[in-house]
This record gives structure tokens, sequence and C-alpha cells, in this order.
């Protein structure tokens, strides 16, 4: 019996250990993550703005192409 305790003892005290080895693992990842994260929404954001800019710069383009049409079918009649 003693035997037995001593052995449950020591695995719960393994267990333990375990236990806080995960806890610092977490807290050593959980800034990492964050800083991931904010990297990724930022680069999100920026190329949001980007694509935004382009199509501007298309939609801008395909006007001035539709005014350089209607120009030019007046020249022609």
């Amino acid at each position: 019996m003693i035997e037995t305790e001593n052995v449950l003892q020591q695995i719960n005290q393994r267990l333990d250990g375990l236990e806080v080895q995960v806890k610092n693992i977490k807290t050593d990842l959980e800034d990492p993550v964050k800083d991931l994260k904010t990297d990724l929404e930022s680069q999100m954001v920026d190329l949001k703005s980007d694509l935004e800019g382009q199509m501007n710069e298309l939609k801008i383009s395909q006007l001035d192409l539709k005014d350089g049409q209607q120009q030019i079918l007046k020249v022609i009649s």
C-alpha cells in the first residue's frame, strides 16, 4: 500500500510539473501570437488600402477611355 501511495504521489508531482511547463509554454507563446496577429491585421489594412487605390485608378482610367472614345466618335461623325 505504501509503495502504491508513493508511486501515486510521484505521478501527481510529475503531473504538477508538467502542468507548470504547459502554462509556461502557453505564456511564452501568447506574446508572439499577439504580435503576429497585429502584423497580419496591419498588412491586411495596407493591402485593402492599396487595392482600393488601384480600383480607383482603374475607374478613372475607364472614365478617361470613355471620354476619349466619345471625342473620337464626335470627330468621326
